[in-house]
């Protein structure tokens, strides 16, 4: 069921194409890394910039109230008005924060293992963008926690405070995990 459903997201969790170049974009990963074997593929604890992650098509609020489930499949998805060009992990980062946020278990449980193995077996993303995607979910939750200040809903502010110093406490736990479950 999970290979489905990560073949159903292929149009979200989109290979950024040599075809299409955006001003001020990176090239292609390939193209700018000298070396690239399987353990660089790996999430590893080292900084990074934006712009070092290649550009995607992406939903820009991809998360599970914005997907019509069936019983074992996706119908479709929702809430598009943030889509367009954005870092290739947006989607995915923004997914797996909030599956943290509404159960931080599940952020080593069985869904995202199949889904963070499924993307690596499909090369969806660059080194870099594995590297990154654990730090990229904290940036996300920033996001969040300004909504929620916007908001002055003190209730989800203090939520979000508690689940961004549990991501960042966690950190080294979270990244060794998701690499055990990388093929």
């Amino acid at each position: 069921m999970i290979s489905q459903i990560s073949e159903k997201w292929n149009f979200t969790f989109s290979r950024p194409r040599r075809d299409i170049h955006i001003p001020g974009s990176p090239e292609r990963c390939e193209e700018r890394m000298v070396v690239e074997d399987h353990h660089q593929r790996r999430f590893v604890l080292e900084k990074f910039t934006l712009d070092q992650i290649p550009l995607g098509f992406s939903h820009g609020d991809f998360h599970p109230i914005n997907i019509i489930w069936s019983k074992d499949d996706i119908n479709g998805v929702i809430d598009w008005e943030f889509m367009g060009w954005k870092p290739e992990i947006y989607d995915l980062a923004n997914l797996l924060g909030c599956l943290g946020m509404e159960d931080p278990p599940a952020l080593v449980g069985d869904l995202v293992s199949s889904l963070l193995h499924d993307l690596e077996a499909g090369k969806f993303f660059c080194p870099v963008g594995w590297q990154s995607l654990l730090d990229f979910v904290i940036a996300l939750r920033f996001a969040w926690l300004s909504e929620w200040l916007r908001k002055k809903d003190p209730e989800m502010i203090d939520l979000e405070l508690v689940y961004l110093n549990l991501l960042v406490e966690n950190h080294g736990d979270i990244t060794a995990s998701w690499n055990a479950m990388l093929p």
